[in-house]
This record gives C-alpha cells, sequence and structure tokens, in this order.
C-alpha cells in the first residue's frame, strides 16, 4: 500500500473517531493518533491470520504426505545418481 492511500485510511478513520466523539474541537492530533493505533492493530491481526492459515495448509499438507514419500535418506544424492542413470540400491 503507498503511502498516500494509508494517510487517507487514517484520515478516514480519525474523521470516523471525531465524528463518533461528537465533533469536538482541538483533538485532532489524538484522534490521527488513535486512528493510527487502531489501523496498526487491524494490520497486524491480519498478518497473524495469514500466519495461522500457512500453518494450518502446511500442517495438512504435511499429513497427506504418504510416509514413505519422506524417506529419501539423501534426495540429493539419490537425484544425481537419477540423472546419471544410476537407480538407488535398497
Amino acid at each position: 500500500m503507498s503511502d498516500a492511500e494509508q494517510e487517507q485510511k487514517v484520515r478516514a478513520r480519525a474523521y470516523a473517531i471525531w465524528e463518533a466523539e461528537g465533533r469536538p474541537q482541538g483533538k485532532h492530533e489524538q484522534h490521527w493518533q488513535d486512528a493510527v493505533r487502531e489501523l496498526a492493530a487491524s494490520a497486524a491481526d491480519a498478518a497473524g491470520n495469514v500466519a495461522k492459515t500457512v500453518r494450518r495448509t502446511v500442517k495438512k499438507v504435511t499429513a497427506a504426505v504418504p510416509p514413505e514419500a519422506n524417506s529419501v535418506e539423501n534426495p540429493v544424492k539419490d537425484a544425481r545418481a537419477h540423472r546419471a542413470g544410476r537407480r538407488k540400491k535398497d
């Protein structure tokens, strides 16, 4: 989000706070700070939700992988052997 977009969100939220408090005079700095804090908290919550979703998805995908798929002892060595035409001996 650009600085101009962020400032517009803060401005709109500060205005809403000002209106909700009955449009008092001389509290514009407090309303601006409150708006910045609220939007920062909202962004942090959103980031936390994304992280939780990613962790849940990784857990589901990991659980769906069959155990034998994770049994490769040395995937780099096995890949090199495969490219060289040699198969891994069990």
